[in-house]
């Protein structure tokens, strides 16, 4: 059974992210701090990261209407990656590319950083 299925926030689900982006959602994830023993997410919010194939800012605006929903929920929205983004760090040297490869849970879309 995957651990990280029992402390996922629930309030989001995959249908919100595709109403949201459509077919420009590559994966939404859980991602850093979230996944590490000991985390309180009543005093900390849960960080939910995007692979988006277009991640301009009009694109991310259109998550504006899901904002005071997450902040009910206690979720904030963190970094809003293309492929080509993920791509360019892929190097197992790059520590931003470690933290996501080596803690991510994925909430829909690709279950990988294989974009």
């Amino acid at each position: 059974m995957d651990e990280n299925k029992n402390i996922q926030p629930e309030s989001f689900q995959d249908q919100d992210f595709r109403d949201a982006f459509g077919d420009n959602l590559v994966s939404a994830f859980i991602s850093g701090r979230c996944l590490v023993e000991g985390f309180d997410a009543l005093a900390t919010p849960w960080t939910i990261d995007f692979i988006l194939r277009d991640n301009s800012p009009e694109v991310i605006a259109k998550l504006d209407a899901f904002r005071e929903k997450a902040r009910r929920e206690n979720i904030a929205f963190g970094h809003f990656y293309t492929p080509a983004e993920i791509a360019q760090f892929r190097d197992p040297q790059e520590l931003e590319y470690l933290q996501i490869a080596s803690r991510n849970a994925p909430l829909c879309g690709i279950k990988s950083l294989e974009t």
